[in-house]
């Protein structure tokens, strides 16, 4: 049974780390009601804003997740288009449009009674850190570049259910409680 109140943790693979996804709004798919969870912000806010995150290396800008030490390169992960990131990095970029939290987080669909997932879209932004190096001084293409991340790869995992599945859940779900609230409220009334 899901709350809106409570929090979900799940793991995430490609961030190497369990987030907590927390509850944003009620949807519903084919005539299921859900619960849409979405990344807070503050699971990539860096150390020093949330010192909890310390634990993943979050020690630079807020809004990335580190993962230098693990991929042994200077990758650092994030929402798309550095969504709750530290604005700097968007316009450090030239052409990237304005994130929108509805199509750039990560989010997932649950039905409350049974805990199913009915949709999940896990979307990430892998980056690259470019710094500028003094050997790079004299080839001018690079030669006035700032400390920054340039975005590599935007990933959109999705998963959702049919519409002959949910069609299928309510019926074998939804209705039986409905049949066993008409039969209690019939009863009652009976005596």
């Amino acid at each position: 049974h899901l709350n809106k109140s409570e929090d979900v943790i799940v793991f995430v693979d490609s961030l190497f780390r369990s987030v907590n996804l927390t509850y944003q709004k009620s949807v519903s798919r084919y005539s299921v009601s859900l619960y849409r969870y979405v990344i807070p912000h503050w699971e990539l806010l860096n150390d020093t804003v949330y010192p909890l995150n310390a634990e993943w290396y979050a020690n630079w800008f807020y809004g990335l997740l580190n993962l230098t030490s693990p991929e042994q390169a200077p990758i650092f992960m994030s929402k798309p288009r550095f969504l709750d990131a530290t604005p700097e990095f968007r316009t450090n970029l030239t052409g990237m449009k304005e994130p929108d939290e509805e199509n750039d987080n990560t989010l997932m669909d649950a039905e409350p009674l049974t805990g199913f997932i009915f949709n999940v879209h896990k979307r990430l932004q892998i980056n690259v850190r470019l710094q500028q190096h003094s050997g790079w001084l004299f080839w001018s293409p690079v030669a006035n570049v700032r400390d920054t991340l340039v975005p590599i790869v935007f990933v959109d995992e999705t998963a959702s259910a049919s519409k002959s599945t949910c069609d299928e859940f309510v019926d074998k779900v939804y209705k039986p409680i409905k049949i066993v609230n008409d039969v209690r409220w019939a009863l009652v009334a009976l005596g």
